[in-house]
């Protein structure tokens, strides 16, 4: 019988060696080595973190919120290392998605059996 956990461990390091994985880690590398734009993406993430904990709670998202986070968009939009970052994450997870199809694939003519 097949482990397919060990399918999935070897995708798992095979995707580290994929073009857009390098690049990820390229732009994440360039992003700690310069400490203001490091700190301003830890605020970033810090805030969308505190919006889910208000939508996990029921609590409403304000306009003062969401202006906020149109603020940091913004400012993430025109920061050369995250919009870089941004870019390669974007890129990687295009792959995993098409990895996703792939590995989905024999379910998806399971089911399309059924609209026959």
């Amino acid at each position: 019988m097949i482990n397919i956990f060990d399918s999935a461990n070897k995708l798992a390091d095979d995707l580290k060696q994929v073009p857009e994985f390098q690049a990820v880690q390229e732009a994440i590398t360039a992003l700690k080595n310069n400490a203001e734009d490091l700190a301003f993406y830890k605020e970033v993430i810090g805030y969308q973190q505190e919006l889910q904990n208000k939508q996990m709670q029921g609590q409403e998202i304000t306009e003062a919120d969401d202006k906020k986070f149109n603020d940091y968009s913004a400012k993430m939009e025109a920061n050369t290392n995250i919009a870089n970052l941004m870019a390669k994450e974007q890129a990687m997870f295009q792959l995993l998605q098409q990895v996703q199809q792939t590995m989905t694939h024999p379910l998806d003519e399971l089911y399309s059996e059924l609209a026959k």
